[in-house]
């Protein structure tokens, strides 16, 4: 093992022992360790091994620093051959890059790495790997491959050995199933990622998964079980001294609190993070503690209490930047001693030399003469044998200048071919629209129905798996938004068959009881997707309206999709069954709610698109929480104008993020 080696392990000894978080001038310090080892490698083998550890370390801390140093501990790899380094460092670059958010470049190095590993049969590496890429597809939302990577990446290892990777396993998998809203699906599998770590003694990793579960259940306003695995975690963390994971909890608690109206608790739980915060010497966490309780108790128009919180955050902050730029001016003073000592030293030995010099400067002479002879003899025989291959190198760049012309030819040809084939396909999707389109109701039909409504309908893609839909029989007015399996041609595929199916409940089975429509709906659709020896699981979910124009009642039955009422500043929540239509395995049945209404009350249908959207400056869901605040604040505008915000809204949150499904909201004045 080399000496900066042992230097470098020492530090991270030294670091793990002391019970405390790093800080950043901490951090900064260590990262100045590793690079001076870099610096001063006496060989190549000990430069890689320096590069090695710091690309391990400061991955997620200094994503820049790493990418840099990685890319020169690659070039080392390949001199010294030494291909399974080689593939840790791009590795390390991928995993630089995604903490970086620039998840293209990410996935380019994650699958050079991947191809090294099966190359070297690493099976072990190839799993990480494969683990990486999923969650990049998953940061961008394609949950489809980022399952298919999480799936590769468990099958090299043998579940009954490897249970810690099969805990995260299911902790991903979890994951991907809330970003899709398969919540009851998502929960169980952190449910057994959560039973392995116990088993395997992670307490700390059991505690980040009670942490996550605890977040879904706030967020969905089950604040007894979110408060009970809240509880659960921060004595864990307590228990391994883990003392950064318990305040984390106390921050979550006190949000949970200001969020279910109990400011006061809030801020006890509050008060408890800062505790631990300020004994572990954690500026910057108490720091952000005193703005989050700023904010809340702003929300609570406690303002004077929320100013002296959000006084003590601007001054605690601005320590942290002071403390940064001095530790900044230490280093550089000392790198300077440093280097004026450095100078010194080799002056004395330029000194030296110099004496020695003088003496050697005639023998040099003489060898000088006798070596230009030489030159000028081997210059003569280079001049001569450039000649003979020149004439060689002629007719070989002659015959490969062909083969690349015909190679050209062909290449320009196939990607003239698949110029066309695209724009058969482009063309193909377009016209597919335009008969979609037809398929939607008319906006005047909509507007005759009811003067005082919108409807936003933003399709991800050309065609949609969402529509909205409307139809009048016998004094009945029926209008619905429906979200369909997919999204693109397979959605839009879907969404003609469930369209066409209500359009038969209502008109040639008669149904009138939305419940009814949709039992009906469910077997005409089930029934067209098991017509032959291939089951397709596949339907919708939506919610469903019919008004009785002569008595002026409202009825609503839905499928996973909830109807909001809004009266008198308030918001009344009309809950879907949980199943969707179709072919599915369900123990729900659907239920008719009569909604209670009163004139110039406001209702809205919609699919999950917009409250599943990702975005803000955190690369997180809008969430039905905030979907629910933005209509309430704005529920007094007139109907186009809550369009036109809601539209501008989720541009605003989406950013430079793809958006990830379709979006369908309507909106109507009774």
């Amino acid at each position: 093992m080399t000496k900066s080696t042992i230097r470098l392990l020492a530090l991270l000894v030294f670091y793990n022992l002391v019970d405390i978080r790093l800080s950043v001038a901490q951090e900064q310090s260590f990262l100045d360790s590793c690079l001076y080892n870099v610096e001063n490698a006496t060989n190549d083998r000990e430069k890689i091994e320096a590069i090695e550890f710091l690309a391990e370390r400061f991955c997620s801390t200094y994503p820049d620093t790493v990418i840099h140093f990685a890319k020169k501990g690659a070039y080392l790899a390949v001199k010294l051959n030494d291909k399974k380094r080689q593939g840790r460092f791009i590795h390390n670059i991928g995993v630089a890059h995604t903490y970086l958010s620039e998840y293209s470049d990410a996935l380019e190095y994650f699958l050079n790495a991947s191809e090294m590993s099966v190359e070297l049969k690493d099976t072990s590496s190839l799993s990480i790997t494969y683990t990486m890429i999923g969650h990049v597809y998953r940061y961008i939302g394609n949950l489809d491959s980022a399952e298919l990577f999480y799936d590769r990446a468990i099958s090299f290892k043998s579940l009954a050995q490897d249970t810690v990777a099969l805990s995260h396993y299911y902790n991903n998998i979890g994951i991907v199933n809330m970003m899709r809203s398969n919540y009851d699906i998502g929960m169980e599998q952190w449910a057994r990622s959560l039973e392995l770590k116990l088993a395997l003694g992670d307490s700390n990793g059991a505690a980040i998964t009670m942490g996550n579960m605890a977040m879904y259940y706030r967020d969905i306003g089950n604040t007894e079980k979110a408060l009970s695995y809240f509880l659960s975690a921060a004595r864990i963390h307590k228990n391994t001294k883990d003392y950064e994971g318990e305040g984390l909890v106390y921050d979550n608690l006190g949000e949970l609190y200001m969020m279910t109206d109990e400011p006061k608790l809030g801020e006890v739980y509050y008060k408890k993070a800062l505790r631990i915060f300020k004994r572990i010497h954690s500026k910057d966490r108490v720091s952000r503690t005193y703005r989050n309780m700023a904010k809340f108790l702003n929300l609570h128009e406690d303002f004077a209490r929320a100013y002296l919180y959000l006084d003590s955050h601007l001054v605690i902050n601005q320590e942290v930047i002071n403390e940064s730029i001095l530790k900044d001016m230490d280093v550089i003073k000392s790198r300077h001693a440093a280097e004026n000592s450095a100078l010194k030293v080799k002056n004395l030995q330029i000194e030296n030399e110099l004496k020695d010099e003088h003496s050697k400067q005639q023998e040099l002479v003489r060898y000088g003469l006798m070596g230009i002879l030489l030159l000028l003899v081997v210059f003569a025989l280079f001049i001569v044998w450039k000649f003979i291959q020149k004439k060689k190198d002629n007719a070989i760049i002659s015959a490969q200048k062909s083969l690349v012309e015909e190679q050209k030819v062909q290449v320009e040809f196939q990607k003239n071919i698949l110029h066309e084939k695209n724009m058969e396909i482009t063309d193909s999707i377009t016209y597919a629209k335009r008969l979609q389109n037809a398929m939607l109701p008319d906006l005047g039909e909509f507007r005759a129905l009811f003067e005082n409504g919108f409807l936003l309908y933003l399709p991800k893609d050309i065609v949609a798996g969402d529509f909205y839909w409307t139809q009048n029989v016998d004094g009945y007015s029926f209008f619905a938004v429906a979200d369909c399996t997919g999204h693109g041609v397979p959605g839009a595929l879907v969404s003609v068959v469930c369209s066409n199916a209500l359009n038969r409940a209502v008109k040639e089975f008669g149904c009138i009881d939305p419940h009814e429509v949709l039992d009906k709906t469910s077997e005409l659709v089930e029934g067209t997707f098991c017509s032959n020896e291939e089951e397709v699981m596949d339907g919708m979910d939506i919610a469903l309206c019919c008004f009785n124009h002569k008595t002026k009642e409202l009825f609503y039955a839905g499928a996973n999709n909830d109807l909001y009422l809004i009266s008198k500043n308030e918001i009344s929540i009309y809950k879907a069954a949980k199943r969707p239509v179709g072919a599915f395995s369900y123990q729900s049945e659907f239920v008719t709610h009569k909604i209670d209404y009163q004139e110039g009350d406001r209702i809205y249908l919609f699919s999950d698109g917009y409250a599943d959207q990702f975005g803000g400056e955190r690369g997180k869901k809008f969430k039905y929480s905030n979907f629910r605040k933005l209509l309430l604040d704005n529920s007094e505008l007139d109907m186009n104008d809550q369009k036109d915000l809601l539209q501008e809204t989720i541009i605003k949150w989406r950013g430079e993020l793809e958006q990830i499904d379709d979006i369908c909201v309507m909106g109507i004045q009774l």
